[in-house]
């Protein structure tokens, strides 16, 4: 009984000496990170998204601190909005607060963001209030995390994470994952073992043992799905000592312009080739992970090898541009590309031979996923109060069982599986719908998502037909 009894102190002096438990860890991040979103709402579109969390700078002042391509390339009247977790056992975010840029490093693609508003009450989901510090402390005192700027992480660290990755037209869930260094790439750390990063988990915490916040999320290699890059906290160091130095640095609404694209596709021979898609993915968009759900825009060049983008898009900024042709006969990728306003881009592709096999293409554009649309169906969408949905995603299902399939496969981070489920996908902004169909099916279930309300709403029957109204129990 005696040795039994030591063998138990150590093993509690062993747990206390090594840290917290991952129970422990992964409520720690739970409270500590939050949802970003950048939207537009007069226009009713979403513009960036990533992850945050909070954490003092070194006047004491609290901050999100996220990575910088999340919020820059921001237009006139984007803001940014920020949600936080308040079910202990997961879920969705609530959009509670807006916040603005406080300090912002591209160099190191970092950016501090000071919470400034916070939304009123489930009877004035519009009204937005001025924080005051005191009212800052109160909202985020307990959520901070603590950033350790000193350490150099090893080789075989264990690192946790959380965030909110971006599970297609659908809101997201938080989600928990750890992983161990596995070295070094350019100044970034490379983290293994561990669930690829997705674009909505850039600029989330990496932790050790103590809960202590070593790096952040920033991009995912393009050689493998399980290598993904962060950014060690030390690399925060300076914007968080002074943030005066990095005001200036921050792309901030007003300095962005948006623009349709234009262009010109050829073959070496500089000859315009005709039909071919033009598609624009985010910056970092890994081709191999790709689906249509990462697409932003697209184009298609007419008889003179010129395109010019569906949709406006903001700019300087780069992108990931893929170039498409149904025959498969033609490279298929531009790579990054760094669009200034008022460029004018000349593509060149390479025409394979007759006979040869085409060049390899992510698997989820060469076989056909990338459609095109069936049917297109437009109306009004409004909650049974007669309030109207200002920003909101719809997702198209076959039946009730297919789409409670979705949500399980997407609970369970199994966003492949979860992605070919969905007939159809759509937008809504300002009380208007737009649905794109892959089927010819009418009567099928819909899930919309209200960005603004951070809530989810099924419809088991819908009939689709041109301006039918959506309405929404509330």
């Amino acid at each position: 009984m005696r040795g039994c009894r030591f063998l138990y102190i150590i093993v509690l002096i062993t747990v206390s000496l090594f840290g917290l438990t991952v129970p422990e860890i992964s409520a720690l991040l739970q409270r500590g990170t939050c949802l970003i979103v950048v939207v537009n709402f007069d226009e009713g579109q979403l513009k960036g998204y990533g992850t945050g969390f909070f954490a003092r700078n070194k006047a004491g002042e609290i901050r999100i601190y996220t990575a910088n391509h999340v919020v820059m390339g921001m237009a006139k009247g984007d803001e940014i909005t920020v949600g936080i977790l308040r079910d202990p056992e997961g879920g969705v975010p609530d959009i509670l607060y807006k916040a603005e840029h406080a300090a912002c490093d591209p160099d190191v693609d970092m950016a501090a963001l000071r919470p400034t508003r916070r939304r009123g009450s489930r009877n004035e989901l519009r009204t937005w209030y001025p924080m005051e510090d005191d009212e800052i402390e109160k909202a985020f005192s307990d959520r901070l995390l603590t950033l350790e700027m000193g350490r150099k992480l090893l080789p075989g660290d264990v690192l946790h994470m959380a965030g909110y990755p971006w599970l297609g037209l659908m809101n997201t869930y938080w989600q928990y994952s750890n992983g161990t260094v596995a070295g070094r790439a350019e100044g970034m750390l490379l983290i293994g073992s561990m669930q690829p990063f997705d674009h909505g988990q850039s600029g989330g915490p990496l932790v050790d043992a103590e809960g202590h916040v070593v790096a952040i999320a920033d991009a995912i290699t393009e050689q493998t799905r399980q290598a993904n890059l962060a950014l060690p906290a030390t690399e925060l160091r300076f914007m968080w000592e002074d943030e005066s130095e990095y005001e200036g640095k921050c792309s901030l609404p007003g300095d962005i312009e948006t623009m349709n694209f234009t262009g010109r596709v050829t073959d070496r021979g500089k000859q315009p080739l005709t039909g071919i898609q033009v598609i624009f993915f985010p910056r970092g968009t890994v081709m191999e992970q790709s689906s249509p759900d990462d697409i932003i825009t697209g184009g298609q060049t007419d008889n003179f090898g010129e395109f010019s983008t569906e949709h406006k898009l903001p700019c300087p900024a780069t992108y990931v541009v893929a170039l498409v042709d149904p025959s498969g006969r033609y490279l298929t990728s531009a790579g990054e590309v760094f669009f200034d306003c008022g460029d004018y881009w000349n593509f060149e592709m390479e025409v394979l031979p007759q006979g040869q096999p085409p060049a390899t293409m992510p698997t989820s554009i060469a076989d056909g996923e990338i459609q095109t649309p069936a049917f297109y169906y437009r109306g009004d969408i409004a909650y049974d109060t007669g309030d109207r949905v200002s920003t909101g995603l719809i997702t198209v299902f076959q039946s009730t069982g297919t789409k409670d399939e979705y949500l399980r496969l997407m609970k369970a981070g199994n966003t492949e599986d979860a992605s070919g489920l969905a007939i159809g996908a759509g937008f809504a902004q300002a009380g208007r719908y737009e649905i794109v169909m892959y089927s010819d099916l009418r009567e099928v279930a819909l899930l919309v998502t209200d960005i603004v309300q951070g809530r989810s709403i099924s419809l088991p029957a819908f009939t689709l037909e041109d301006d039918q109204r959506i309405v929404i129990p509330k």
